[in-house]
C-alpha cells in the first residue's frame, strides 16, 4: 500500500506536478469568468438554465476559435453563435412577442391610439401573412392552435408560440447534435 502511494507520488511528480501552474491559472480564470453568472442565478426557472447554457456556449466559442485546432472549428463556431442567438431571442420570448411590432408604437401619432382596435387587427393580420404556412396547418386544425382562432389576435398568439417552439426545438437539435464535438 505504501509503495503504491510512493510510485503513485512519483508518476504524479513526473507527469503532472509540472503543469500544476496550469491548473490553478485556468481554475482562477473560470471561478473569475463563472461568478457573474452563478451569482446572479436564482435558480427560478429555465431563464437562468439558458443563461448558464448561453455563457458556457460563448465561452467555448471564444476559445476554439482562437485556438482554431480542428478543420471544423469555425464552422462549429456558426453552430455556436446561432445557438447563442436562439437563446437570447428565446430568453427575451421574442417569437411570442413578435406579432406587437416595435416600430408601430415609436411610429404611432395620437391619430394611431384613437383607431387602436382597428390597427390592432391590422397590424396582426400583416404579421398573419408573415407565416402562411403556419397560418394555414392552424386553419386546418385548430387544434394545434394554442389560443384558438376566434380572432386575429388569438391567431397572431397561436403562430408566434409555435414559433417559439420551433425555435426551442432547433436549439436543442443542434445542441444534440454538435455538441459532443465541441471542445474535444
Amino acid at each position: 500500500m505504501l509503495l503504491n502511494m510512493k510510485n503513485s507520488f512519483k508518476q504524479w511528480l513526473k507527469f503532472e506536478a509540472k503543469y500544476i501552474h496550469y491548473d490553478i491559472y485556468y481554475g482562477i480564470r473560470n471561478l473569475i469568468r463563472w461568478f457573474p453568472v452563478i451569482f446572479r442565478d436564482s435558480s427560478f426557472g429555465g431563464h437562468d438554465t439558458f443563461e448558464i447554457l448561453k455563457t458556457k456556449l460563448e465561452f467555448l466559442m471564444k476559445d476554439s476559435l482562437k485556438s482554431d485546432l480542428f478543420a471544423d472549428t469555425k464552422r462549429d463556431g456558426e453552430r455556436m453563435k446561432l445557438s447563442i442567438r436562439l437563446i437570447e431571442k428565446i430568453q427575451a420570448e421574442y417569437y411570442g412577442m413578435e406579432y406587437i411590432s416595435d416600430e408601430e408604437w415609436s411610429n404611432a401619432d395620437e391619430s394611431y391610439f384613437d383607431n387602436w382596435f382597428l390597427n390592432r387587427q391590422i397590424g396582426h393580420m400583416s404579421y398573419i401573412k408573415k407565416y402562411p404556412l403556419i397560418y394555414k396547418r392552424i386553419i386546418s386544425n385548430p387544434s394545434k392552435a394554442p389560443y384558438g382562432i376566434d380572432s386575429p389576435n388569438s391567431v397572431a398568439l397561436s403562430i408566434g408560440q409555435i414559433n417559439e417552439n420551433r425555435a426551442r426545438k432547433l436549439l436543442f437539435k443542434i445542441l444534440e447534435e454538435h455538441i459532443q464535438g465541441w471542445g474535444n
